[in-house]
């Protein structure tokens, strides 16, 4: 293998750049990496033995820095991506981000022409000792919602390499136009990231061997928590990389009151209260500046339940409490006392005051939601059965077990025509009224 000093050989972006001048083609015909080095890698390197990074060796850009040293970033990445818009977007920014950077990067590393006469012992070593020797992964993931990278089994292979090794550093980042896709996301839809990261299953990569597939998936099965541990780790990293682009889009759209509600609520979903409390507090200075009145209290009423639902998480009782109530209040000026709005806050009061032992206080305002709950909807719907099951645990732990079992049971009624007798959530019914038997 072609080495600096026996470490792995890395390019600077300003190689990566010259490459593309001298094939302009890769840009304008949106070659994948895979095609690159079919019509271009394998062709100038043939018959000399050596790696394409071999060639630039001696090269330098116009400010006389060296086109090859030493590697600091291994450059994870699916080969059916496009090569200049998306692998090299991402590594533009990561120089930009760290001057000085060196990519090891397997396109320009390995020597093309003899991969194909190399085993799985070679290739695992050959990435493994890499990495290891590196300490940076630099993980290439597009689509966001779906991230080609985590379906290819030699990606995986990489990943779980860069886990664990305790002195590796992994890094996740995404094409500008991929960030742009996010954002957009996040604002129709908070609950888009959350469903793409309970997506991800790393047993379900595939390879174009499937001894190699076999042997890779053998590997990580035999590690410490197996996939559990990959897949928990590969969305911490994830979860870690969105919030800190979330971040950056709070700042690039000071004033847009949509996305920064949408963005605090996925940073509360992917565990981040604090960060979330502070894009909410944000929020509501913002919200000052809305002229109109029936707007800002719609707005003051979603920020208002979003930071008792924080402290609801938090275990500040009292907070939560204290936003739920001006959320209720916002809602009650905007609605008038008898929308399902307002039984949505007087449950959420109703449970917060259940956590806190105050059963009188939670049944007066699950009966207050119950009431609203009825009119709007009628007997025979989900938001009557959960408020029903509510006031059924109150009953509980005020040793009223008859009542505790009329309302479980009046829950179960519903549940049972709603959903079916399969459904987790009769089960979750069964179980509670066993408890008060």
């Amino acid at each position: 293998m072609f080495s600096l000093l026996g470490r792995p050989p890395g390019l600077h972006i300003s190689a990566i750049r010259w490459f593309l001048k001298q094939h302009p083609e890769i840009v304008t015909e949106g070659m994948t990496t895979s095609q690159i080095n079919r019509q271009i890698i394998k062709l100038e390197t043939s018959g000399t033995n050596l790696p394409y990074v071999a060639k630039l060796s001696s090269m330098t850009d116009s400010d006389g820095v060296p086109f090859v040293s030493s590697a600091t970033a291994f450059v994870s990445h699916a080969w059916r991506y496009p090569f200049s818009k998306t692998v090299v977007d991402v590594m533009e920014q990561f120089a930009s981000e760290n001057q000085g950077t060196y990519f090891w990067f397997d396109l320009f590393t390995n020597d093309q022409n003899a991969v194909a006469t190399k085993d799985f012992h070679w290739f695992s070593t050959t990435f493994r000792d890499s990495i290891r020797s590196i300490g940076q992964v630099l993980l290439v993931l597009s689509p966001w919602n779906d991230p080609l990278p985590l379906k290819r089994a030699w990606c995986l292979f990489e990943i779980f390499n860069s886990l664990t090794e305790s002195e590796v550093k992994l890094t996740v980042k995404l094409p500008l136009t991929e960030v742009s896709g996010l954002a957009s996301s996040i604002e129709k839809d908070e609950n888009s990231l959350i469903q793409a990261l309970s997506d991800i299953q790393a047993q379900k990569a595939e390879a174009t061997s499937e001894d190699d597939k076999n042997m890779i998936f053998e590997v990580i099965q035999k590690s410490q928590g197996g996939f559990s541990h990959v897949n928990s780790q590969i969305k911490k990293a994830l979860r870690e990389w969105y919030v800190s682009n979330m971040r950056q889009l709070v700042k690039d759209h000071p004033s847009n009151i949509d996305l920064m509600i949408s963005i605090a609520m996925t940073t509360r979903d992917l565990g981040f209260l604090d960060e979330s409390l502070e894009i909410n507090q944000s929020c509501l200075e913002l919200v000052k500046t809305v002229g109109n009145d029936k707007e800002r209290k719609n707005y003051e009423a979603s920020v208002y339940h979003n930071m008792a639902n924080i402290y609801m998480d938090k275990n500040q009782l009292d907070l939560a409490i204290q936003y739920y109530k001006l959320s209720l209040e916002r809602t009650i000026e905007l609605h008038g006392q008898d929308h399902p709005d307002v039984a949505a806050s007087y449950s959420s009061i109703g449970l917060i005051y259940f956590n806190k032992g105050d059963y009188a206080s939670a049944l007066s305002n699950f009966k207050k939601a119950l009431d609203i709950s009825i009119r709007h909807f009628g007997k025979m719907h989900a938001d009557v059965s959960g408020i029903y099951n509510n006031m059924a645990l109150v009953y509980r732990e005020t040793g009223e077990p008859n009542n505790a079992l009329e309302y479980f049971n009046k829950a179960l009624d519903i549940d049972l025509k709603l959903i079916g007798e399969k459904h987790p959530t009769v089960a979750a019914r069964y179980n509670n009224i066993a408890n008060v038997y």
